[in-house]
């Protein structure tokens, strides 16, 4: 079972500095409520990748005896994030030609961890990910979510290997 993510950074935590406009002039700053994805759709989308990457669920049953199986809950926490972001023209500006896609940069960084009950760990990794490369949505929530889930395939690929016997 995947867990909703969770954070460690206050909503209005500024992350990096924002910028707009055609030539991306200085905007104020991307505080972390502007950033943060929404956790149930970010969980399930994390919980499709470890099932698409040949890990369902079931399978973090196996990574040892302090996991009992049909129990593990694999949980994932954003640590810490720097995000420099050119945000889309918006109302006259984005009319007259203005930028019309997100520009991204940074990282998150994020604790993984695999338990079998609340306190009881079995496997917990810290991954510094970089941002995956902007999307058409245009919206940071997303940016962050598909570096999420990108970071969730680097997961898999060495829970897969402590599963197989």
């Amino acid at each position: 079972m995947v867990l909703p993510v969770r954070s460690e950074i206050a909503n209005a935590e500024r992350v990096g500095p924002k910028k707009a406009g055609v030539f991306c002039g200085p905007a104020g700053s991307v505080t972390w409520a502007e950033a943060a994805p929404e956790p149930l759709s970010t969980a399930r989308d994390v919980a499709a990748a470890l099932s698409a990457a040949g890990l369902p669920a079931r399978e973090l049953d196996q990574l040892g005896e302090t996991v009992p199986a049909m129990s593990s809950r694999l949980a994932v926490t954003v640590m810490a994030a720097r995000i420099e972001a050119c945000v889309p023209s918006r109302g006259m500006f984005r009319l007259a030609g203005g930028r019309r896609k997100l520009k991204a940069e940074g990282f998150l960084t994020l604790r993984w961890r695999v338990a079998a009950e609340p306190g009881r760990a079995a496997w917990v990794r810290e991954v510094t990910q970089a941002l995956a490369p902007a999307d058409p949505t245009n919206d940071l929530p997303s940016l962050v979510r598909t570096t999420i889930v990108a970071s969730a395939l680097l997961v898999a690929a060495e829970l897969n290997g402590l599963a197989t016997p």
